[in-house]
């Protein structure tokens, strides 16, 4: 009886002990917090991550334009970014290059840019694109035809 018992019991601990090892990688792999995108380009020294929160959406969100306003007027200051936010570039949080428009008042504490999000997946209610800058050599990379009825339509104001 001792035998079985002993043949039993060690039965049980392997079995929690490799349940608990496969739930622990499950639970990394899936729930993984905090992830970033690799680097965009090894030319852009500086890079910010921006997060916005948005409705929760059925279906995924493609092409999303957004506006919003971004502190220049530091990194200028400190010499990381060319003073006329030519080396500015966006990218997803999966890496990929975004479409960009500076709209106003580079070399400002409100920065007014437009970005278009390549996709928010559903059932989202954050996403984060990155802010890279810090390469003198970059030309201008702001994109105005993309983004020419925002033009339009913060020139004719309320």
């Amino acid at each position: 009886m001792t035998y079985l018992r002993r043949r039993k019991n060690r039965f049980l601990i392997t079995f929690l002990t490799l349940l608990f090892i496969v739930g622990g990688i499950t639970y990394f792999l899936f729930h993984a917090k905090g992830v970033k995108a690799d680097w965009f380009d090894q030319n852009w020294h500086y890079r910010e991550a921006i997060t916005f929160t948005v409705t929760s959406s059925s279906s995924d969100v493609t092409d999303l334009d957004t506006w919003f306003s971004m502190n220049t007027s530091t990194a200028i200051t400190a010499g990381k970014m060319k003073g006329n936010c030519d080396d500015l570039r966006f990218t997803s949080a999966t890496g990929k290059p975004i479409p960009y428009f500076i709209n106003s008042g580079c070399n400002s504490a409100a920065t007014k840019i437009w970005v278009r999000v390549d996709l928010i997946p559903k059932n989202s209610t954050q996403y984060t694109l990155y802010a890279y800058y810090g390469n003198p050599s970059a030309p201008a990379g702001s994109n105005s035809y993309k983004f020419s009825l925002y033009m339009v339509l913060s020139d004719i104001g309320p």
